[in-house]
């Protein structure tokens, strides 16, 4: 390879290095990125998956404080992907120690 190959060739890698892992939606078009499928009235959800573990995040009074920070996935019958549904949640939390 010559020199200028190299040059490029750095300069590629680090150009590479620095964007990270994340996608731009410039070419969300000509992904495979499709939208939810939506729960209705004749195909709700039925099942539910939630997803919880420790976290930090801010507090009533702007001072860091720990708690849960968790993601809730909901499925039709028959369908392996999550969907989106239009309601609400509520979450009751229990401290039984």
């Amino acid at each position: 390879m010559n020199r200028t190959n190299q040059r490029y060739s750095v300069l590629l890698v680090a150009l590479l290095a620095c964007t990270g892992c994340t996608t731009t939606s410039l070419f969300s078009k000509f992904t495979h990125k499709q939208k939810f499928v939506k729960a209705t009235a004749e195909n709700p959800a039925v099942r539910c998956l939630c997803l919880w573990e420790a976290a930090e995040g801010t507090g009533v009074d702007n001072k860091p404080s720990r708690g849960v920070s968790g993601q809730i996935f909901f499925f039709t019958r028959g369908n392996v992907s999550s969907v989106e549904v239009d309601g609400d949640v509520r979450i009751y939390l229990f401290d039984d120690h």
